[in-house]
């Protein structure tokens, strides 16, 4: 059947109708670039009667200048094709979008959108339309700060989805999605929200927001403006300017993953609203993240999973700071931290591996349990600064078991690092006569320690031949062997072994007598009263087949000789205290190292620890003195060079005479060994190095001291 042309013209004319009222018309970008949004020639087919029904397709690359009469409403916006798409205007431009089939705000992956001039363009996606990128959305203006927005009216309408990219660049100001729109814009996970300037993306007051950072989506700081944190939710924060951030508040913060690739993020959040890091801490080589509140802040660990704290760069917190763990599933540290404030253990594990974590002098530990303490299997430690004269708990723990170590130190204030771990680097004797774990434990500075130490453990330790009923020792390890200490036990599953006079520190055991070589209860070293000779006194509690003994010295605590004659017979095996003594009188003034040489009947060598005795420059008068504590004028006085001291000491004890300049720095030190009390001690003091002036010399023997002038002419 053949149509007549009027009823062929008829029906032309209807589907024409339907099409423009009912339809939908795809315009596609084929004006070049530059080129003119206006120009209906720059569109295929040629868009002479714009609707707000159309459909705007760029597919490729372009500069497109809007010149369109503000606002104009179209139907949909689509970036595709790998084009890359710069809107440029002359004056503000508003383009809205009303929605139709499908998504309504496209930028697919590859492509990118450049709001990139200094009027400002919104782009505006309107109740009922939506919104996806997976490719790049850019706003920044050309020179100047320029408002451009991006913004959607429904709850989720649009969504940057995975390999997405939004970035703000710089000159840029105020809030990118708006603020009245709350929860509208989604950023999934893989999506990244890199910002350089303007204002948030919140938008809205805390704990409202405009934007949503769901898991697996990143936050990136690019540019110097200071972050919202306080009441605000994160997913993955990552600083990346390299310049200093400080974020502040005192409402709950969330982020998931933490990084720090530049520059120094101080995270000052203060209060205890629940402000919690989730996922893993990462500081860059030469980056820094410093937890500092102006008032107490805490910050949890609270993640679901195992957390990582890694990088070479530095993390420390301050006084006020308080970290929280409360991970189930603990925190792997893998790079060196320090706490200046508390670390509070509530739940999980921190293991070290090889790094250290450092407890400041203004640090502490809380709440540390056999649920919650730091695991030291690998090479890492615990470090705990200025251990003095008060227990300080070392919370420190094999990955299976919580075994602690607790220094009390009335010597001089010091830092000490702890481990523990489940085998001996030297087997014991008898190794099923101990607990079975080692604790070693260094001081920062040699000699001063006087530590009375107190170690834990649980009965699942025990090796099959250790029992509690029996005698406990400490054993520490020397160099060359274990010495052991008597303990005195306490607790019950978990017990306890303390005892107190260590002044090395090494690796450490528990075990019953005899299950180390030599049970050495001291070793000292002192001259006799005419200062003519040095006398060792010794003490074993038990021994374990001991030929004997060989006293060595040394002047530089490196090369040590066997002294001629020294030889003192040992006990064999036995478990009664000896006590042993020899007399070196082939001795010159100064300063000597000795150690004993420890033989076993079967011929093995061990080594103790070697003992400083000063033979010192001085002159032991035989006149006899009241036991009064005295310090006398030097004479002569001015002197140049020398001149001589006086002094006596009202009780036999150590005694220290030492000479120090005007600012108080120590120069000398001319005295420094026991004192007898009733004999008068004359010194002779050689300022041929020193420059002239006046110095001072103090005399100290207990609890007296005394202080007085002296000077120098040249």
């Amino acid at each position: 059947m053949r149509l007549s042309p009027i009823l062929f013209a008829i029906l032309f004319v209807i589907l024409l109708i339907g099409s423009v009222a009912f339809g939908q018309t795809t315009y596609t970008w084929s004006g070049g670039s530059p080129g003119n949004w206006a120009t209906a020639a720059s569109w295929t087919p040629t868009r002479t009667t714009p609707a707000a029904t159309d459909i705007l397709v760029f597919n490729s690359s372009t500069v497109v200048t809007l010149d369109f009469t503000s606002p104009e409403t179209i139907g949909q916006l689509q970036v595709t094709s790998n084009s890359y798409v710069v809107f440029v205007a002359t004056a503000a431009h508003a383009l809205n979008i009303a929605g139709g089939t499908g998504t309504d705000f496209q930028i697919d992956a590859g492509s990118s959108l450049v709001d990139s001039s200094n009027s400002a363009i919104t782009v505006a996606i309107a109740t009922g339309a939506t919104g996806s990128a997976s490719g790049s959305f850019v706003a920044k203006g050309a020179s100047a700060a320029t408002a451009h927005r991006l913004t959607a009216s429904d709850a989720s309408s649009l969504t940057f989805a995975n390999g997405s990219l939004c970035n703000i660049g710089a000159s840029f100001s105020g809030n990118i999605f708006g603020t009245t729109s709350l929860n509208s814009v989604v950023f999934a996970s893989g999506s990244v929200y890199a910002q350089s300037s303007g204002s948030n993306p919140f938008g809205a007051a805390a704990p409202s927001s405009v934007v949503t950072f769901q898991a697996g989506s990143l936050f990136r700081q690019d540019g110097a403006f200071t972050p919202s944190f306080s009441g605000r939710t994160y997913a993955n924060f990552e600083q990346n300017i390299p310049t200093t951030t400080t974020v502040t508040g005192g409402s709950a913060v969330a982020i998931n993953n933490l990084t720090v690739t530049l520059g120094t993020l101080n995270f000052n959040m203060t209060a205890t609203p629940g402000h919690a890091i989730k996922g893993n801490i990462s500081v860059a080589s030469g980056a820094t993240l410093t937890f500092n509140p102006a008032s107490a802040g805490t910050v949890n660990l609270n993640g679901s999973s195992a957390q990582t704290i890694s990088g070479s760069g530095t993390l420390t917190t301050s006084s006020l700071s308080t970290l929280v763990l409360n991970n189930a599933n603990g925190v792997s540290l893998q790079k060196d931290a320090t706490i200046n404030g508390t670390l509070t253990l509530t739940s999980g594990k921190i293991a070290l591996g090889s790094n250290k974590l450092t407890i400041g002098a203004t640090g502490s530990i809380a709440s540390a349990s056999s649920a919650s303490y730091i695991v030291t299997d690998g090479s890492g430690v615990l470090t705990r600064n200025s251990v003095g004269g008060t227990d300080v708990t070392f919370p420190v723990g094999t990955a299976t078991s919580y075994t602690p170590v607790t220094v009390n130190n009335a010597g001089t204030v010091n830092s000490f690092s702890v481990k523990v771990q489940a085998t001996f680097d030297n087997a014991p004797v008898d190794p099923n006569m101990v607990v079975g774990r080692q604790w070693t434990i260094t001081e920062a500075v040699a000699g001063g320690s006087n530590a009375i130490l107190t170690f834990q453990w649980n009965s699942a330790e025990h090796a099959p031949g250790f029992s509690v009923a029996n005698p406990i020792v400490i054993g520490r390890y020397t160099g060359t062997q274990w010495a052991e200490v008597a303990a005195t036990l306490g607790g019950s599953d978990p017990y306890t072994a303390t005892a107190s006079g260590f002044t090395s520190f090494s690796p450490f055991a528990v075990g019953n007598v005899g299950s180390l070589p030599i049970q050495l209860s001291y070793f000292t070293g002192t001259p006799t009263p005419d200062w003519r000779c040095v006398r060792l006194n010794w003490r074993t509690l038990s021994e374990i087949n001991n030929y004997g003994f060989y006293v060595q010295r040394s002047s530089d605590r490196v090369n040590f000789v066997t002294l001629p004659n020294s030889f003192v017979p040992g006990y064999g095996t036995t478990n009664e205290p000896h006590n042993y003594t020899y007399l070196d009188c082939d001795v010159t003034r100064g300063v000597w190292y000795y150690r004993l040489k420890q033989i076993d009947l079967d011929g093995t060598i061990y080594y103790t620890d070697a003992i400083r005795v000063e033979l010192n420059v001085t002159t032991s008068v035989n006149e006899s003195a009241p036991k009064i504590f005295e310090l006398q004028q030097n004479y002569p006085n001015p002197f140049n060079p020398e001149t001589r001291i006086r002094f006596s000491v009202e009780t036999t004890g150590k005694a220290t005479l030492r000479v120090y300049n005007l600012i108080g720095q120590e120069v000398a030190t001319l005295f420094d060994a026991v004192a007898q009390a009733g004999r008068y001690y004359d010194v002779k003091f050689s300022g041929a190095k020193l420059t002239s002036g006046v110095y001072f010399y103090k005399l100290e023997n207990g609890k007296n001291s005394a202080l007085k002038k002296l000077m120098l002419v040249k």
